[in-house]
């Protein structure tokens, strides 16, 4: 059976990786000597280094992902009548996994589909993993910006979005996309997103925004904490999680 494909995260930064890893190899191998000083060993470790990361994101990419969209999930109380929206689906990892959790409920992608973002991004991949997985009668997409999501307020119950956070340039436009986050979401409804900077921030915002309880914990195994490590404590990888108040009682 064909099964469906999530697509290779950031693409043109695994092939710098891989190139600059075979690039180090390769100097090491026929030029290890510069100006008459030895680099070889520094060559393979960085050759080493480049191509762990580039392999590394290609397992995430395969595999690890799988895994995280499922920790992400179960941090919502899902009742399976829901509304939910993804904001920047991709190829649909979060999407079908939420729409596998509905009975009656309907799970809604939102997208620009930017070729960089993930290999062979597109809504009709979308819509071709959900065929795959067996919910594409509980799916749907639509292409819009996360900075003005093309929705009504108050129409999810659940917002979820994946490694979108990290994409948006300025600490403006990541306050603009979770403050429409909050104003599609119900009162009562449930937010939760992933990633690996800025979600200090996002809870912040999310604070500001009247989730109160909004709040963010450290999630992975192992290899995410080496890789925290390697990169200086640049790469801590985050769910941040938010519930939107009830409408007081007048």
């Amino acid at each position: 059976m064909q099964k469906p494909d999530y697509g290779i995260d950031s693409p043109q930064i695994v092939c710098g990786q891989l190139g600059t890893g075979l690039v180090a190899l390769a100097l090491a191998l026929f030029k290890p000597v510069f100006f008459g000083f030895h680099f070889r060993w520094l060559e393979v470790a960085f050759g080493i280094y480049f191509l762990h990361a580039a392999f590394g994101m290609i397992e995430y990419s395969r595999k690890g992902k799988l895994r995280l969209r499922e920790t992400l999930l179960d941090r919502i109380p899902w009742r399976g009548d829901e509304m939910a929206l993804d904001v920047g689906c991709g190829k649909g990892l979060l999407l079908t996994a939420a729409a596998r959790r509905l009975n009656t409920g309907k799970a809604v992608g939102v997208d620009l589909w930017l070729a960089h973002a993930i290999s062979g991004n597109s809504p009709e991949a979308v819509l071709r993993n959900a065929e795959l997985e067996g919910v594409g009668d509980r799916v749907e997409v639509k292409t819009g910006d996360a900075r003005d999501l093309p929705f009504d307020s108050r129409s999810f119950d659940v917002v979820v979005s994946n490694f979108v956070l990290h994409e948006v340039d300025t600490p403006a436009d990541r306050q603009k996309m979770l403050e429409e986050m909050v104003r599609v979401l119900r009162p009562g409804g449930h937010l939760a997103l992933i990633d690996f900077i800025f979600t200090k921030e996002c809870a912040a915002v999310l604070q500001r925004a009247g989730m109160a309880d909004a709040r963010r914990s450290r999630i992975g195994g192992l290899r995410h904490w080496i890789g925290a490590i390697l990169l200086l404590g640049l790469f801590q990888l985050c769910v941040v999680t938010a519930t939107k108040r009830s409408a007081r009682k007048t």
